[in-house]
């Protein structure tokens, strides 16, 4: 909880400047109650908020090689990949594209096709659990 609040305080970080010179304000968060956190927060600081998107939360493996002169951050289990400068900024640039996919692809109705799909499944709460990476070992033949 305590990585999801930084997040989302990083997302409020971002969107302030914006905010500030009048544009609106998008927020998105995983779960209802950090969502109202956020929205006490920015609300008290006088900021309007258009539109509030509640992420499902969603765990994904991600692998980081170089590739020239980038380094690709890889998410195996949807296949999708992002690049960056930096390990971090791959890694950035990955949970961006994965953040992407989902809100897309649960617009479209086949957010949970894609998961089914992909070997997720749902424990009893709800949450949406990956297929585990059991190991990864650099092989010659």
């Amino acid at each position: 909880m305590l990585a999801q609040i930084a997040a989302c305080y990083l997302l409020y970080i971002s969107h302030v400047s914006l905010a500030e010179r009048g544009k609106v304000l998008m927020v998105a968060a995983v779960g209802a109650t950090l969502l109202a956190y956020l929205r006490d927060l920015l609300q008290n600081k006088g900021i309007k908020i258009e539109q509030e998107i509640i992420m499902m939360p969603i765990e994904f493996d991600m692998i980081v090689f170089e590739e020239n002169e980038s380094l690709v951050a890889y998410c195996p289990e949807l296949d999708i990949s992002s690049c960056g400068n930096t390990v971090e900024q791959a890694k950035t640039m990955l949970k961006t594209a994965v953040r992407l996919f989902i809100e897309e692809a649960d617009k479209m109705g086949t957010l949970v096709d894609i998961l089914e799909e992909a070997n997720y499944k749902k424990d009893e709460s709800g949450k949406w659990l990956p297929p585990r990476l059991v190991a990864t070992e650099l092989v010659s033949l």
